[in-house]
């Protein structure tokens, strides 16, 4: 196995969220499998979700995706964390990290959600996301973490800047 790595881009609009992912080579042939930690977001079931997978190199440079790489069989409950314990195939490609993107999502009463063209990625704080203590980016409405349940902190205990203040000659 490679090192865990938490995604810095997050996707507000989607029903799931990917929280981390882990690369393993396995040794004898050279393929190339990949863990992904996703989040049910929503209130519902989740079934499938297929996912687009993007190899980066050092620079951000796409140097592979792969299109539609379905989970299937998730039986994913509301806010519940599943996906893990499922190896994908992935090219056999050097990279220097991954980008990993919810496309489609099959609810367990048949219905989809699907990606638009306008839904693009961000980062949680860009989303206006409260962070819980458990690493979940929240929406700001929450006083609860949608993964964990712990409180989460409000405006007033967040730190302050001193941002717009001027610094004082000695």
């Amino acid at each position: 196995p490679l090192a865990v790595q938490r995604l810095t881009e997050f996707q507000p609009e989607s029903p799931v969220y990917v929280h981390c992912i882990r690369r393993s080579v396995e040794r004898e042939s050279g393929a190339v499998l990949l863990q992904v930690r996703m989040v049910n977001c929503g209130e519902r079931e989740i079934r499938t979700v297929f996912l687009s997978v993007e190899g980066l190199d050092a620079f951000g440079k796409t140097v592979y995706r792969v299109r539609e790489l379905p989970v299937t069989d998730c039986a994913a409950v509301p806010h519940g964390i599943f996906g893990e314990e499922r190896m994908l195939a992935l090219p056999r490609t050097e990279v220097d990290r991954l980008r990993v993107t919810v496309e489609h999502v099959v609810f367990a009463d048949g219905t989809r959600w699907q990606r638009l063209p306008s839904h693009r990625l961000c980062t949680p704080q860009e989303a206006g996301c409260v962070a819980c203590a458990c690493g979940f980016p929240n929406p700001p409405e929450r006083n609860r973490c949608l993964v964990c349940g712990n409180a989460l902190p409000s405006e007033a205990q967040m730190p302050q800047t001193e941002v717009g203040r001027s610094a004082r000659a000695p």
